[in-house]
C-alpha cells in the first residue's frame, strides 16, 4: 500500500552542506516519494513537508520546537502530467514507470564505490549507534549548556566545551556545530585582539 506519512527523527539534517541544502533535501524527499514528511530535528529545524515539498509547519531554529500542522493523509498528491490532464495521486504514474533494474547498484551488498573508499574509516554499526543516542540526550545538553555559557560571556568555559564536543561527535551534527562555534569564538577573539 506504501506509506503516507515519514517521521525522519534527526540530530544532523538531511545534507552536510549548510541549513538551506538541508531544507532543499527534505523537501525534495518528501516530493520525490509523495509523502507527508515529519522532521523531529533536536538541534532546531524541526519540520512538517507535504508531498509537494511544500513546508506546512517550521520550528525555526528553537531546539526542541514541536510543530503542529492538519494534515488530509488521501490529500496532497495531484499533480498535472505531460499530456494536459490531472492525475489525482502522482503516485499511481510513477510507480507504473518505474525501472527497478536502474536502481540494482543501490541494493549491492557490496558496490563498486566501497573498493574506492576503502581507506575510509567509518565507525561500526554500534557504535555509531551509542554515539548518535550519546548525541541525542547529554551531549546536546551539553552543547547547550555552551551556548548559554557563550550568552553569558563566559567565552572560555564555552570555546572548551565546543573542542571537547567537537573532537568527541565528529561528523555528527554536534560535532560540526560545535566547530562552527568555536570558529565564531576564535575569529570574535582575534578582532578584539587587534
Amino acid at each position: 500500500a506504501g506509506a503516507d506519512l515519514v517521521f525522519h527523527l534527526t540530530l544532523g539534517g538531511a545534507s552536510m552542506a549548510g541549513a538551506d541544502a538541508s531544507l532543499a533535501a527534505f523537501r525534495t524527499r518528501a516530493a520525490d516519494n509523495f509523502v507527508y514528511l515529519v522532521v523531529a530535528f533536536r538541534g532546531g529545524g524541526s519540520l512538517i513537508i507535504s508531498p509537494k515539498g511544500e513546508v506546512l509547519a517550521d520550528g525555526g531554529n528553537e531546539p526542541d520546537a514541536i510543530v503542529a500542522a492538519d494534515l488530509d493523509l488521501g490529500a496532497g498528491r495531484d499533480a498535472g502530467d505531460a499530456l494536459g490532464g490531472v492525475t489525482t495521486d502522482f503516485r499511481a504514474r510513477l510507480f507504473r514507470e518505474r525501472v527497478p533494474g536502474a536502481y540494482g547498484i543501490l541494493t549491492d551488498a557490496h558496490p563498486p564505490i566501497l573498493e574506492k573508499l576503502r581507506h575510509v574509516a567509518v565507525p561500526a554499526g554500534e557504535e555509531a549507534s551509542a554515539l548518535c543516542a550519546e548525541g541525542r540526550t547529554t551531549g546536546a545538553d551539553a552543547f547547550y549548556e555552551a551556548e548559554r555559557w557563550l550568552a553569558e560571556d563566559k567565552v572560555e568555559e564555552a570555546a572548551l566545551r565546543f573542542e571537547q564536543l567537537a573532537e568527541h561527535f565528529g561528523t555528527l551534527w554536534i560535532g560540526r556545530a560545535s566547530r562552527e562555534r568555536l570558529k565564531g569564538v576564535r575569529r570574535k577573539e582575534s578582532e578584539t585582539a587587534c
